[in-house]
């Protein structure tokens, strides 16, 4: 099975699903993209967390665990020592922590930071705002009797990129 997303004119490829997991290529503005090797920035941001993670070990585990995590699962790994040419961006990282999840980390994945005045959000294609209007959601409460809510763990992890936009991630 083959799909295919149009958005602004472009015909974006995704691939079969391949052991559960959809595999897309990044929607880039620009095919091939041509993007900066940002691997200094990352490493500035890099030795800056670990600073803080030191500072705190509590912080440390939890990080370290989360890291850990995303390499068990697959959704990681460890980039690969060659480059290639316009389309290799490391993505910085930090924690993030919600109020209603005491002692929970989440790393977060910053696609905006900008190198050079360019981020890798700036170089793919934006999709539509699909989230539901409040006044929508709530409206559609009343018209049945029973509502389902759903949340699907780790979502951006869910979906696989293809191998050869596997660099600029």
């Amino acid at each position: 099975m083959t799909l295919y997303v149009a958005e602004n004119h472009h015909c974006h490829r995704m691939t079969n699903i391949q052991e559960g997991h959809y595999t897309i290529a990044l929607p880039w503005k620009e095919d091939p993209p041509c993007i900066e090797n940002n691997r200094s920035l990352a490493e500035h941001r890099l030795r800056s967390l670990k600073k803080h993670l030191v500072r705190d070990s509590d912080l440390q585990v939890k990080y370290n665990t989360c890291v850990e995590d995303l390499l068990h699962k697959g959704c990681a790994k460890k980039a690969p020592a060659i480059t290639v040419p316009g389309r290799t961006w490391y993505l910085p990282h930090h924690a993030v922590f919600h109020p209603a999840k005491p002692g929970k980390v989440r790393i977060v994945f910053d696609c905006s930071a900008k190198y050079r005045g360019s981020s890798l959000n700036d170089k793919l294609l934006q999709g539509p705002d699909l989230t539901n209007s409040l006044v929508g959601v709530l409206a559609r409460f009343s018209q049945e009797a029973v509502a389902v809510m759903a949340d699907i763990e780790s979502m951006f992890h869910q979906v696989k990129v293809t191998p050869e936009d596997c660099n600029a991630l």
